[in-house]
C-alpha cells in the first residue's frame, strides 16, 4: 500500500509592520520565522502510513502546481491575519481536486469562517492530529476534529496535566528537516504554552488555558541541536507568549541554555516575550497613571532590549536598550 502523500503549506501574512517584509529585503531574507506549528505537526504524523512532503512557505516562494497535483491532503497551519492567502490555497488545492485540512489559531478560533476547508482541526494538534488520520485510513474521518471532545471521548493519545491540558513535554523535535531555514532571519522554539493572566487583549489563555505548561530542558536542547543541523545560526525567538509563565521550569531551563550556548561558542543570538513582572519577585499591579521602578540583574554580558509591546504604552517610552559589558 502506498503512502499518502501530505503537503504541508503555511499561507502568506498580507504587508504589515510585524512581517518586516521591506526590512527583511535589505538583509537577503524572505521571512522573518519559519512555521514552527507546521514542523512539529509534521514530526507528530506517523510515518507508516503517510509521506510528509517539504513544507511549502508561502511567504518564501508560491506553490508549484505540480507539488499540488503529487499530493493527496494539504495541511495548512494559519492565523487570522493569513485568511485571505488561506482561502486561495483552498481554492488553488480544490481546482486539483485535493483535500484541505485546516488548523491553527484562525481555525480553532473561528471554525465557522474555515466553511472552505475539507477537515478542520480546533485546538492543539498533540491531542487531535492522530485521532483523525486513524480514521481517516479507516474512512471514517468527520469533518471537524477539536481537542475538548477527542478528550471527552477518551481518544486523546497524550498524557495530560492537571488541569486537563496536553502536557507538552512528550512533544516531539519538530522537522527542521522539512524547512530551507536560509530563507528565515530567524528560528522559533517554543519552550511552553499558556499564561497565569488574562489579559484582556490577548486570546492566548482562549487557545491555551492559564496553566504554563513547558518542556523540558532536555527537549529544548535537542531542538537547539537540531536547529544547529538543519544549518540555522544567528537569530532564535523562543516565541512562548509569556516566557516565564512557568518560573520554577524556566529557573530549571536557563542553566542549561548557558551551558550550551558557552559549550558551543553562542550559536544563537536568543530573545523571548515575557509579562512585565520579569523584574519582581511577585506579581505587582501598576494602578493607571503611577509609575513603578524596575530592577533586571544581567548576568550574560551582550545587548539587551527590554519593551512593553501594548500599544497604549508604547508612546510612554517603555523601550530600553542596555549593553552589558564582560
Amino acid at each position: 500500500m502506498s503512502k499518502i502523500e501530505i503537503l504541508p503549506v503555511y499561507p502568506k501574512f498580507p504587508v504589515t509592520f510585524w512581517g518586516h517584509q521591506i526590512a527583511l529585503e535589505y538583509i537577503n531574507k524572505k521571512s522573518c520565522m519559519p512555521p514552527t506549528g507546521l514542523a512539529t505537526i509534521a514530526a507528530i504524523i506517523p510515518q507508516d502510513n503517510f509521506h510528509i512532503q517539504m513544507i511549502s512557505d508561502l511567504n518564501v516562494r508560491d506553490i508549484d502546481d505540480n507539488k499540488i497535483k503529487n499530493s493527496d491532503l494539504i495541511f495548512t497551519s494559519t492565523m487570522l491575519i493569513q485568511e485571505d492567502s488561506h482561502n486561495e490555497v483552498i481554492d488553488r488545492a480544490h481546482f486539483y481536486g485535493k483535500k484541505v485540512v485546516a488548523g491553527g489559531p484562525f481555525p480553532s478560533s473561528y471554525p465557522e469562517r474555515n466553511s472552505k476547508a475539507d477537515y478542520i482541526i480546533m485546538g492543539e494538534g498533540e491531542a487531535v492530529i492522530n485521532p483523525f488520520l486513524e480514521d481517516l485510513v479507516k474512512g471514517t474521518a468527520k469533518r471537524e476534529y477539536s481537542e475538548s471532545k477527542t478528550i471527552a471521548e477518551g481518544r486523546c493519545p497524550v498524557q495530560l496535566t492537571k488541569t486537563g491540558r496536553v502536557d507538552i513535554s512528550q512533544t516531539p523535535t519538530p522537522r527542521w528537516d522539512l524547512v530551507d531555514m536560509e530563507n528565515y532571519f530567524s528560528a522559533a522554539v517554543q519552550f511552553s504554552r499558556g499564561c497565569p493572566f488574562n489579559c484582556d487583549f490577548c486570546d492566548i489563555t482562549q487557545l491555551y488555558g492559564r496553566e504554563p505548561r513547558t518542556k523540558t530542558p532536555k527537549q529544548i536542547i535537542t531542538e537547539f541541536e537540531a536547529l544547529r543541523k538543519a544549518g540555522h545560526n544567528g537569530h532564535l525567538f523562543l516565541v512562548d507568549d509569556n516566557f516565564i509563565g512557568n518560573r520554577d521550569n524556566v529557573r530549571k531551563l536557563l542553566p542549561y541554555l548557558r551551558q550550551w550556548q558557552e559549550k558551543n561558542d553562542f550559536p544563537f543570538y536568543l530573545f523571548t516575550e515575557a509579562s512585565i513582572n520579569l523584574a519582581w519577585k511577585d506579581t505587582v499591579l501598576v494602578p493607571s497613571e503611577s509609575t513603578v521602578d524596575i530592577l533586571v540583574e544581567f548576568s550574560n554580558s551582550g545587548d539587551w532590549m527590554l519593551h512593553c509591546h501594548i500599544a497604549e504604552h508604547l508612546s510612554s517610552g517603555m523601550m530600553t536598550m542596555i549593553k552589558v559589558e564582560k
